[in-house]
């Protein structure tokens, strides 16, 4: 199920008012030009238009007479944050929570439900395009809970999920967010939404971050289930290679990811799931590639770099220590240390790019525009 921000999309437009009328035209009996029709007046800019165009001087002036004018809803049921977040306004999710602290905590108006079927908040909108600063702001600045649920169980990070944000769902992920209970209404957790929409590289970021891959939903299927549903390949051969989750299993429909792939004509995920059971069930096991062997399966990227440190270590210093060093070390001692030098600076950076924390850049950050 998609977000209530595809049906908002559809019902957010605006009239445009009326179409012109031909004004009667006018001439005498030796000549008549018909006058060109009036284009229809400008539709009337709303609160929502403003928030949408980062129109900050139109909110200001909506506000003078106090806070109802920022409070109020569309025809769907949002409000002027939701709008905002959906497009990254910092500027103006900052001046709400401004005039919401303005008035004594009486309405948050960054923190409002939808009155919409899915009751949505801010947040879940500002995740669906991936607006990290959005989502910063709102969780440090507006006491917003990192776990809050629309009407169907999504929190901010299944929502992020659906829209392939991975960098949005790992920011949530380092503040924090529930990986426990962490599935919607219908048992649905992230990893199966990223699974069904077909994001290798978020489902290895839950994987990793200790979302179970062999997890089930109120139906009874996992991950690979949603993936062969969908026929996302790249889903389902992590999936199998990867985190070497069960095939045969049956969802409560007695279901399996081959039965599902197959009915909805998926043929290449059919063709690798059938290739995979055979691999599975062979005397010989999984399928021997010498690829793995130096590169690791798919989705391992420790692999290169272990490969290539074995490498170095096992090979590349003692070739250098019983050969190169008692020959050349009198002839070239300079460069030898430099050698020396160098090669403790690579491991120091190893070391110091493994143990540290990457981050991010705010999106609005004006150093990188």
């Amino acid at each position: 199920a998609d977000s209530q921000v595809d049906q908002a999309a559809s019902q957010h437009g605006h009239s445009h008012g009326p179409d012109g009328a031909c004004p009667s035209t006018a001439g005498n009996s030796h000549s008549q030009q018909p006058l060109l029709p009036l284009p229809p007046p400008p539709p009337p800019k709303t609160i929502f238009d403003a928030a949408r165009n980062n129109d900050m001087q139109f909110l200001r002036s909506a506000a003078v007479d106090g806070i109802e004018g920022l409070a109020v809803r569309d025809s769907s049921g949002h409000t002027v944050a939701h709008w905002a977040c959906l497009h990254g306004h910092l500027d103006v999710v900052a001046y709400l929570a401004e005039v919401s602290s303005n008035s004594k905590g009486v309405i948050n108006l960054c923190h409002r439900a939808s009155s919409h079927e899915l009751a949505q908040y801010p947040i879940h909108w500002a995740c669906v395009n991936g607006h990290v600063p959005v989502v910063e702001f709102l969780l440090d600045r507006c006491s917003v809970d990192i776990d809050v649920r629309d009407a169907k169980g999504a929190t901010p990070l299944i929502i992020a999920c659906q829209y392939g944000q991975t960098v949005t769902a790992g920011y949530l992920l380092s503040r924090g967010a529930n990986r426990t209970s962490a599935g919607d209404n219908e048992g649905d957790t992230p990893l199966h939404w990223a699974a069904f929409k077909g994001q290798p590289d978020l489902m290895r970021l839950l994987v990793y971050s200790g979302f179970n891959p062999h997890q089930r939903d109120a139906f009874g299927q996992t991950p690979l289930h949603l993936a062969s549903i969908a026929g996302n390949i790249n889903a389902v051969r992590d999936l199998c290679r990867v985190d070497k989750v069960e095939l045969n299993v049956a969802d409560k429909n007695g279901k399996t990811p081959l039965m599902l792939a197959a009915g909805r004509r998926h043929d290449q995920v059919e063709r690798f799931l059938k290739a995979e059971i055979r691999s599975r069930a062979s005397m010989l096991g999984a399928r021997f590639r010498w690829s793995h062997l130096i590169f690791g399966p798919p989705g391992n990227s420790k692999a290169p770099m272990l490969f290539l440190l074995f490498c170095i270590l096992v090979w590349g210093y003692p070739t250098y220590v019983s050969k190169a060093v008692p020959l050349t070390f009198h002839l070239f001692p300079w460069l030898h240390w430099a050698f020396l030098l160098l090669n403790a600076l690579m491991w120091f950076a190893f070391y110091h790019a493994n143990t540290s924390d990457p981050g991010f850049l705010p999106e609005e950050c004006p150093r990188i525009r």
